[in-house]
């Protein structure tokens, strides 16, 4: 019985041309169209269905009406039929009950499947019993079969008229699927350039700011009170520096290796010797360490006596200086540098800016990976297509937005100004859906926005200003606008 394998490739017809940006809408019509051809062949395959199981109730009744008793055959023969028989007419009924009680779908495809699926089974479960049933039994069988590949016969002729709508019946779904994922994919960097937007004007805002605080640190600079601290501050550096010569200076006139020849046998002077060789600034916060070498000159020479006394004498001569002078430029008090808090919260914001930057990688990495994604997709999409005769154009045009020029639009806005902050709530719930919108906030004190000021002659805030391509006006809205008008204007502006 030939059951299965009636879905053949079908030839191509003229490919029809689809625009990628009107494709969803492409897929719903056909999508119809094929519902209601479908409807139609289904109803076909349902009247060869109802002539089917006519035919095979006729066949059941001649089944049943066999008496294997009259065979003339050994009994073991006429047992193993009889067994078989039976076997097969209640798998037969089973079959007529199944085809009779076949689901409500709307789909040829799975329509047909269950016809597969109901005719596999119904071979499964008769075989052997039609093996046993035939070794007396054939032409009642035999009819059975003429009968289903009759059925079968008569599908293949009204699917042989419909081979393209089977193949779209399969294929419109997938590339549905492809629509809706790339739909998603639209959706996703929407979202990205929407983030990527809101971290350029973060970004902004916190040079603007630094910028601000530059100029503060410019004035404090340019201020005689932060000139008589800087100074101060060279003073101090220059007797610092001065303090350090004389220290060396000083280190100069001190004989180290006599010392440590003189001392080489007493540990504790001699540890002395070393320390002070080697930090001899320590004198200016402890000279008592280097004096205690000559405390004590019984033992020596009197050429060695002499000459440490003379050591010693002009030792402390120095270190009396030194500490002098030291203790001096301790007393001297700074005043506070102002520009250091300021200074600090340039450097916070700076810090902000390279996470802000880092984000903003990272938004362009997985912008440039949904790109990608977007491209595959859309190769596939035209594979997919070409199978069922449309072929897709101008697969670079964005799939979700018409192509629309830049545009600019500029918020001026001014520290003191009170209507600014409500007119950036409504020009940031709008411009979200402009993906071709440039947006940027001015303030006025900023170097850049008075620049701009001049240049619009912009009068009052808050003011927006709408620019083409070329950076020329082409709205102007003075004041807080509601958010209809505000879109009004953006969509005219780019058919403008």
């Amino acid at each position: 019985m030939e059951f299965f394998g009636f879905l053949k490739k079908f030839r191509k017809n003229k490919t029809e041309k689809v625009k990628l940006s009107e494709l969803e809408d492409f897929i719903k019509q056909e999508e119809n169209k094929n519902t209601n051809k479908q409807k139609e062949i289904i109803d076909l395959i349902k009247n060869q269905k109802k002539k089917l199981i006519n035919n095979l109730q006729k066949n059941l009744q001649q089944l049943s009406n066999i008496n294997v008793e009259e065979k003339r055959a050994e009994e073991r023969i006429k047992f193993l039929t009889k067994q078989g028989l039976e076997g097969y007419i209640n798998t037969f009924r089973n079959l007529i009950g199944d085809l009779k009680n076949l689901p409500a779908i709307e789909n040829v495809n799975g329509y047909l499947e269950n016809i597969n699926s109901t005719f596999f089974k119904f071979n499964k479960n008769s075989y052997r019993d039609s093996q046993k049933a035939t070794i007396l039994i054939g032409k009642e069988i035999e009819s059975v079969e003429k009968n289903i590949s009759n059925f079968f016969k008569n599908i293949r002729k009204i699917l042989g008229k419909s081979k393209e709508l089977i193949q779209t019946s399969k294929i419109l779904p997938i590339i549905k699927e492809k629509i809706n994922q790339l739909n998603q994919l639209n959706e996703k960097q929407d979202r990205i350039k929407i983030r990527i937007k809101d971290i350029n004007e973060k970004i902004q805002e916190l040079k603007d700011e630094n910028q601000k605080e530059e100029q503060k640190i410019k004035s404090v600079g340019n201020s005689q009170e932060h000139k008589n601290r800087e100074k101060l501050k060279q003073e101090i550096e220059d007797r610092k520096y001065n303090l350090n010569k004389k220290i060396y200076e000083l280190k100069d006139k001190i004989n180290f290796k006599f010392l440590a020849d003189l001392f080489h046998k007493n540990q504790e002077k001699m540890q002395i010797v070393k320390d002070y060789k080697e930090y001899f600034n320590l004198i200016k916060d402890d000279s008592k360490g280097i004096l205690k070498l000559f405390d004590d000159v019984d033992g020596f020479s009197k050429e060695k006596a002499d000459k440490l006394k003379q050591m010693k004498s002009e030792l402390i001569k120095g270190i009396n200086g030194v500490i002098q002078e030291n203790g001096a430029i301790k007393k001297i008090a700074i005043p506070e540098d102002k520009t250091k808090k300021i200074r600090q919260e340039i450097e916070k914001r700076d810090s902000e800016i390279k996470n802000f930057e880092k984000r903003k990688a990272k938004e362009n990495k997985n912008y440039k990976k949904s790109e990608d994604d977007k491209n595959n997709l859309v190769g596939s999409i035209k594979k997919e297509s070409n199978k069922i005769n449309f072929e897709i154009e101008d697969v670079d045009f964005d799939f979700k937005e018409e192509k629309q020029k830049k545009v600019t639009l500029l918020l001026f806005v001014s520290s003191h100004c009170p209507h600014c902050p409500k007119a950036e709530v409504v020009v940031k719930r709008v411009i979200p859906k402009y993906l071709n919108l440039n947006f940027r906030k001015i303030r006025m004190k900023a170097k850049e926005g008075k620049e701009l000021f001049n240049k619009f002659n912009v009068m009052s805030a808050p003011t927006i200003l709408i620019l083409n391509n070329k950076d020329e006006e082409i709205k102007r809205i003075v004041g807080v606008p509601s958010e209809t008008n505000l879109r009004k204007s953006i969509e005219r502006s780019f058919l403008t």
